[in-house]
Order: structure tokens, then sequence, then C-alpha cells
């Protein structure tokens, strides 16, 4: 990272994240979308505020702490462990019905072979957690029955990131499927 503080960078950027949170809450575009816009314009690849690798990774780090940091407030295990079971069951048929029918179109229609698109169909079922927290924030409908059993999957989906890094090497050919224990 250069020498210079992010700070005056960061409150700069933060001005036109303002400006296009309040201009597009006029044209009710939700305020995730304008924040990545702001990402966008102030950005390496806009006007350069941000101009380096680093910069932006650390940026984004801090961002996902604080928009996590920020759901974590109005978060409560306690309603989770209501209905795990249906979190288990929904997410489990979210992930796997998801990969499967994502793996068996690029299979037919484009030829892929399985391993890959089992990979691919396995990624694609996975949603952004700190995107779909953040709207049933906006909508306040995190504690509602639907937003528990959505973070409850959610959390289900982060968990099996894990797996699917540990799956990675046999999806890839690379490790046979004898050397995983």
């Amino acid at each position: 990272m250069s020498d210079h503080s992010i700070l005056p960078d960061l409150v700069l950027t933060y001005a036109i994240a303002l400006v296009l949170v309040v201009t597009l809450a006029r044209a009710r575009v939700p305020s995730i979308v304008a924040l990545m816009l702001a990402g966008v314009v102030g950005g390496p690849s806009g006007i350069r505020i941000i101009a380096t690798p680093e910069e932006v990774d650390m940026l984004a780090e801090i961002g996902i702490v604080l928009l996590l940091f920020t759901v974590g407030l109005d978060f409560s295990l306690a309603a989770l462990r209501q209905f795990w079971r249906v979190i288990l069951a929904a997410g489990t048929l979210q992930i796997g019905g998801t990969a499967a029918a994502v793996a068996a179109a690029l299979s037919v229609v484009a030829g892929i072979p399985t391993p890959l698109a089992i990979f691919i169909g396995l990624f694609v079922a996975l949603s952004s957690t700190a995107i779909v927290l953040k709207g049933l924030t906006e909508r306040n409908e995190l504690a509602s029955p639907h937003g528990r059993l959505t973070t409850g999957i959610l959390l289900l989906q982060d968990l099996a990131i894990v797996l699917l890094l540990l799956l990675v090497p046999m999806l890839s050919g690379k490790t046979p499927l004898s050397a995983v224990p």
C-alpha cells in the first residue's frame, strides 16, 4: 500500500456514496446498488480515488466486517435454534438442488466435464450473505419468519464453503478420491 493515509480517500469515497445513495433512493434503487456504484466510480476503473488493488482489498475487508457487525447487532441465535431442522433441510436442498441443476445444464448444454460442472454448480448455489442480510435489514424483515429462515440458510451456506473448499482438489482431478480421509 502507498505511504499516504487512506482516510482522505475514504472520506471522499463515502461522500460519493452518500450522494449516490440519496439520489438513487428517490428512484427506489436499493442502497446496496448505490454503494456498489460508488465503489466503481471511486475505484481503479473509475476516477481512481482508491487506486491500488491493496487499498481495494483493505477497504473491502473493512466494509464486510462493518456490514456483518451491523447485521450481527440484530441477530438472534435463539431464534435460529427454534427451527434448525428446517434450516438444515431447506439449506441442503437449496445447495444440492441448485448445484445439480447448474451442473446438469453445464454438462449437457455446454459440454463441460462433469467434475468442473459440479464445481461451478456448487459455487453458483452459494448466495452473498452480506448482500442478502443488508436487504433484509433495510426492509426490517430480519426478525420475520422468512428472514430467520433465510439467515439460517445463509449461515449454512457459509459453513458449506469450508467443505466445498476441501472438495476443490478432488473436483480438479489433482487429488484422487483415495487420498481423501
